[in-house]
């Protein structure tokens, strides 16, 4: 339901660098900051509504949980490493370069 999200959770990475957002009720949108430039859409199989997120402090992993109580945790490391190494994100985040990743777990 489209006014579940006027209140859809939302955290951004302890660095700063990623915003996380509930876009639908299945599906986590991050957002590299502070250009907002999509960086990837995360989804989970579970019907029930996501219901909150929060980062670790390293700023590579995700959790989220959802009404059903389960929590889902993405291990975001590898993309941030493997966009580093090919030079696709520049020093001032801009991030205008970056590819969009589309994850299905």
């Amino acid at each position: 339901r489209s006014s579940d999200l006027h209140n859809a959770p939302l955290a951004c990475t302890p660095d700063g660098s990623f915003l996380a957002i509930v876009a639908d009720h299945t599906t986590v949108r991050l957002l590299v900051l502070p250009a907002g430039t999509l960086f990837a859409d995360l989804y989970t199989p579970r019907q029930a509504y996501l219901t909150s997120l929060v980062w670790d402090a390293s700023s590579r992993r995700l959790a989220s949980a959802s009404a059903d109580g389960r929590v889902q945790v993405w291990t975001l490391g590898p993309w941030q490493d493997w966009i580093s190494k090919h030079g696709l994100q520049d020093s001032n985040s801009t991030a205008n370069a970056l590819p969009t990743i589309h994850a299905r777990l």
